[in-house]
């Protein structure tokens, strides 16, 4: 997902000690796996759901292999947040 890398880049910018040194200070990388993970778990979720939407793929609750164990029910509590967002609207009966 392409945004991503703007919000690593935007916490980078936002170092404590980046005025000491003139500008932004990459933190390390490993500091910033689980919140892309976390964004990936995400993106999936809502990918699996977008596509039972337009009847792509029938709906499933398997979770992807490249899910991190820890990390599953999270994805089915976004995957159903998901199918909810793009469940169509019942038409009010006047």
């Amino acid at each position: 997902m392409s945004h991503f890398l703007p919000s690593t880049l935007q916490s980078a910018a936002a170092h404590p000690d980046a005025e000491k040194h003139g500008g932004p200070i990459m933190t390390k990388l490993g500091e910033n796996v689980p919140l892309l993970i976390d964004k990936a778990v995400d993106f999936m979720a809502s990918s699996q759901a977008f596509r039972e939407y337009l009847n792509k793929t029938p709906p499933r609750n398997v979770i992807p292999d490249s899910v991190p164990k820890e990390n599953a029910q999270v994805y089915l509590q976004r995957l159903d947040y998901y199918r909810q967002l793009y469940r169509p609207k019942q038409e009010e009966k006047l």
